[in-house]
């Protein structure tokens, strides 16, 4: 049974790249969307095992995007990455933080980490 990874990024070059990464993975199957509010719509109908959120985004922001997350599936979990980590807000979803520019093996890392 693949884990199931949403990949959430405004920046569609990296959302791409991640999702194909994830998807080169043999037990992973991953989805890619560009808002907050398309994940939000998604994580209605389909059961994600990881969320991996750009934090700053247009209209929603990764931290808008936990406080409603909490509402819909408070057990999700998250991985947040970002150029400004600072910004990120105390959330007990949040079980890592990876920096842009990202090391693909570690982002493969905490991964498996967060999906086991």
């Amino acid at each position: 049974m693949h884990k199931v990874v949403l990949v959430i990024d405004d920046e569609n070059a990296i959302k791409d790249l991640i999702v194909t990464l994830i998807n080169d993975e043999p037990d992973y199957k991953a989805v890619g969307v560009e808002s907050a509010t398309k994940a939000l719509e998604l994580i209605e109908s389909v059961n994600f095992d990881l969320i991996i959120l750009d934090l700053q985004m247009p209209a929603m922001d990764g931290n808008e995007f936990l406080e409603e997350l909490t509402k819909v599936n408070p057990a999700l979990p998250v991985v947040v990455l970002s150029a400004n980590l600072i910004k990120l807000k105390p959330h007990h979803q949040v079980k890592a933080t990876i920096a842009k520019p990202f090391d693909i093996d570690q982002l493969l890392t905490v991964l498996g980490k967060h999906t086991a």
